[in-house]
């Protein structure tokens, strides 16, 4: 539907609000709780494309206004741009976080962090508006405490199974998507201009920084080490409360999981350890190797004991007692 819209626009916060006219619920986004988010007001090519075109109007006279707000529209769509030719020429080589996946139309969900507003869950979003008209999230914090429970569940007391050598990315991977973010930090810094001041760019900047710095330390110490998982097999007792927000780490989860399935009902979890999986197979035929090896060095012991009693040569009969 193609109709007119009411623009606001409010200079003090760069904020852009769009009033459709014929429907005023057009443009709010419906979620499976039923709660409505205006996504207008928060679609950063929609601000910026406003405010490019109101600038002029503001400043009047006054240069102040074209240099900055002008200038920081023209800079976002500059490194906006920049970053997308980027990734269109540079498939991302690996992703630590989580592969969280939404169960209606199997699209990656993005992490939605909300670390400044403590009124307002971090979540993971599709993006996507499904056939039911809604769109589909769900809670950082409820995602989680499902994946935790399932892993310890899979686990199953077996903490050692978390440092095993195929959970973690080979050295060169992590070489490679070091690379990858260098140059993708390197591609902000060139184009980022005026547009530092934006606050979601300002975040992905600080996301991929953060990344990089992890991926380091892993090369450094190890992904275990990193991960928090050589802390687990050291302390199991750390893993026996579900309700302990620190049984695993969002690294240690990624390294886990394969994939999380959202759907509107439950949350599904798929970990790389699952029963009937290649690495559940080795790993616990290498465990029933240990026991077998360790029940026969108990048994040859008894058989020893028993030998030595047997060839022992009796001694005197017990003195009747008086």
């Amino acid at each position: 539907m193609h109709g007119r819209a009411d623009v606001s626009f409010d200079p003090r916060t760069l904020k852009v609000d769009f009033r459709c006219r014929a429907n005023p619920m057009h443009g709010r986004l419906a979620w499976k709780d039923d709660e409505t988010h205006e996504i207008w007001k928060h679609w950063d090519e929609a601000k910026y494309d406003t405010l490019a075109l109101i600038a002029s109007l503001i400043a009047e006279d006054d240069p102040c206004w074209s240099e900055v707000y002008g200038t920081r529209a023209d800079d976002w769509r500059a490194v906006t741009a920049a970053l997308r030719v980027f990734d269109e020429a540079n498939p991302q080589p690996m992703d630590l976080g989580p592969n969280v996946r939404c169960g209606l139309c199997s699209r990656r969900m993005t992490l939605h962090e909300r670390a400044s507003r403590a009124d307002v869950p971090s979540v993971y979003e599709c993006g996507h508006r499904h056939t039911d008209g809604r769109f589909h999230r769900e809670k950082k914090a409820d995602v989680h405490r499902v994946v935790d429970r399932v892993l310890l569940d899979a686990l199953n007391g077996r903490f050692s199974w978390v440092t095993a050598p195929e959970l973690a990315p080979a050295p060169a991977a992590l070489v490679a998507y070091a690379d990858y973010l260098t140059a993708k930090i390197a591609t902000y810094d060139a184009h980022i201009g005026a547009a530092k001041a934006d606050a979601a760019l300002s975040r992905q900047h600080t996301d991929r920084v953060a990344r990089l710095e992890q991926v380091g330390m892993m090369q450094e110490h190890g992904v275990f080490a990193v991960a928090g998982l050589d802390a687990l097999v050291r302390e199991p007792w750390r893993g026996r409360s579900v309700r302990d927000d620190g049984v695993f780490t969002d690294l240690g989860r990624a390294l886990l999981v394969d994939r999380v399935v959202c759907h509107r009902d439950g949350i599904e979890v798929f970990t790389r350890l699952d029963e009937g999986t290649a690495l559940y197979r080795r790993l616990y035929a290498e465990d029933l190797r240990e026991e077998i090896r360790v029940a026969r060095a108990q048994l040859q012991m008894l058989e020893d004991e028993l030998t030595e009693l047997e060839e022992t040569p009796a001694g005197p009969p017990d003195s009747p007692s008086s």
